[in-house]
């Protein structure tokens, strides 16, 4: 008797990863339609040349002088002090070999026995690598938003280290503390420690993530966590130090998720809270209104504090790690960490925080940007086919790292450990 039937599947061989087409402007057109979370904060830049030279101007906080009406003035406007930082690109190529017996027996992938023309699979080809291409790109700009570009390419052992230049002051972590501090201590102003504070920075950045019950160097973690005053107070702190209002909070959905457990989150929300063990239902007003958190029409909350929160889930297979390992597949941000960003300066709005500027590599016409080629003339020994490569020069940059602020909110095994259950990130990928 028939019965219907599906057979997970199974693997039956490995196949290359693919390369590219010598069509540059069918390779710029899916480069074009692509989605890139943190594209709006590097806004993409093409220059003709091989070093990239950023010089920011820094106009200060002047005065115009006091003159008497129809006399004459000594001086002129002050000079804008202007400063200038050079980089290095980025150099990266693919290369791909197809022989002419495949290309002339090409099936569709979903079928035994549908033909598939050379074209249509060679543009096929060239989508995949463009979407590697966007994906290094997103990398890159996850770990300028880091604190720096520092990575180590496996298969090359060509390493890049590029810092942002956040400034020691913008970094901030749950539990720094000026000295050691006891469990339990008094922390003054009506707070007390809620763990050994040990990690030594000198000042007394504990006191930013309390609790909702008096608690110091509390991790987000924590259903009791004051995430809204940490945020209130490190924004005043920011616009005081940097003179400059920040405007989006960048994280992964992990923690967001455990955000959304949080007792005064749910509170604001209208639902039920828990707080030191008891369950009520704590309203500090509704989501309607709510000066503090915003939420979506689904319920999600879509800012905390003003800040508009941005949340990366880009993944990426570690070269450097066995395929077939569960760790082969990463999340591109840290799960543990938070970044606060302006985009732009709160008096100057054309001002941006950063670029990514494409310049020329190794382009075979000299042009910047993503360059491809083909090769059909295999040198013998060699069968016949058709050998390309795609290749570009960039460099994701920050023009101004005092518009970043990096806070290390917990401890990444806190983040899984809330989340009850370990994601098979690696399941499912392509």
């Amino acid at each position: 008797m028939y019965e219907p039937n599906s057979s997970p599947y199974q693997y039956i061989g490995d196949v290359p990863a693919l390369g590219s087409l010598a069509l540059t402007k069918l390779a710029k057109s899916f480069e074009e339609t692509s989605s890139e979370s943190l594209a709006f904060l590097f806004p993409t830049e093409v220059i003709p040349e091989r070093n990239i030279i950023v010089r920011t101007v820094k106009q200060g906080l002047g005065l115009m002088p006091i003159v008497m009406p129809g006399v004459p003035t000594d001086g002129y406007v002050e000079n804008d002090r202007i400063e200038t930082r050079y980089f290095s690109p980025i150099y990266v190529r693919d290369n791909y070999y197809i022989d002419q017996h495949l290309l002339n027996q090409l099936r569709r992938p979903e079928s035994e026995n549908a033909s598939w023309s050379p074209t249509e699979f060679l543009a096929k080809i060239v989508q995949k690598m463009v979407n590697r291409h966007n994906r290094t790109v997103e990398f890159f700009r996850v770990k300028a938003l880091l604190g720096g570009i520092n990575h180590t390419d496996p298969r090359s052992n060509l390493s890049i280290n590029v810092s942002t230049q956040v400034p020691a002051h913008n970094m901030f972590r749950y539990d720094g503390w000026n000295a050691t501090l006891n469990a339990a201590a008094s922390a003054g102003h009506g707070y007390t420690a809620d763990k050994a504070l040990t990690n030594n920075k000198g000042r007394t950045e504990a006191m930013y993530f309390s609790s909702l019950d008096n608690k110091v160097g509390v991790p987000w973690t924590s259903p009791n966590a004051d995430i809204v005053r940490t945020l209130r107070l490190i924004k005043q702190y920011l616009a005081s130090t940097n003179k400059n209002v920040f405007t989006d909070i960048i994280m992964s959905r992990d923690l967001y998720t455990i955000l959304q457990e949080n007792a005064s989150i749910k509170s604001a929300a209208g639902q039920v809270a828990v707080l030191n063990g008891a369950s009520a239902p704590i309203s500090l007003g509704s989501s309607v209104g709510n000066p503090f958190i915003s939420y979506s029409v689904s319920g999600d909350i879509t800012s905390i504090a003003g800040l508009n929160i941005i949340l990366v889930d880009s993944l990426y297979s570690d070269p450097s790690a066995d395929r077939d390992a569960k760790s082969a597949v990463k999340q591109m941000w840290s799960p543990n960490k938070v970044a606060l960003v302006a985009r732009t300066h709160s008096s100057d709005r054309s001002a941006t925080l950063g670029y990514t500027q494409f310049c020329m590599g190794e382009s075979p016409d000299s042009t910047p940007g993503m360059w491809t080629r083909t090769e059909a003339n295999v040198l013998i020994p060699g069968a016949p086919g058709m050998a390309m490569q795609m290749g570009n020069a960039f460099l994701p940059y920050v023009m101004y790292p005092h518009w970043i602020a990096i806070l290390e909110v917990c401890e990444e095994a806190d983040v899984e450990a809330k989340l009850f259950m370990s994601a098979d990130i690696g399941f499912g990928t392509f």
